[in-house]
């Protein structure tokens, strides 16, 4: 029995472990911001800078598109996140709690 494989206890995808966590996951929708400038900041440098070889400025327009790409996916689950997250201080939604008889 102890042979078995559990999914939900082994892996790398195991949900609430930090330490599985990118790099990148705690960022925020500013850090994500930041990654976006950053990741354009690059592109426009190497379109700037003197020629070199194709090779090198195909990995690194590549690299500077990664960086935009995952800053946009981090300040938009962020600001979502946000967005669905219930504000303190309004009307509670009817239910069991809230319902007058």
């Amino acid at each position: 029995m102890a042979d078995r494989h559990d999914p939900q206890h082994s892996g790398p995808g195991r949900a609430g472990d930090p330490s599985d966590a990118p790099w990148w996951s705690s960022l925020g929708p500013l850090g994500g911001a930041l990654l976006v400038l950053a990741g354009i900041g690059l592109f426009v440098w190497t379109l700037l800078r003197s020629p070199r070889t194709g090779q090198e400025d195909a990995v690194t327009l590549y690299q500077a598109a990664r960086l935009a790409a995952i800053g946009l996916v981090v300040a938009g689950t962020a600001l979502a996140a946000r967005r669905r997250a219930p504000r303190s201080g309004g009307r509670k939604p009817p239910g069991p709690a809230g319902q007058r008889h």
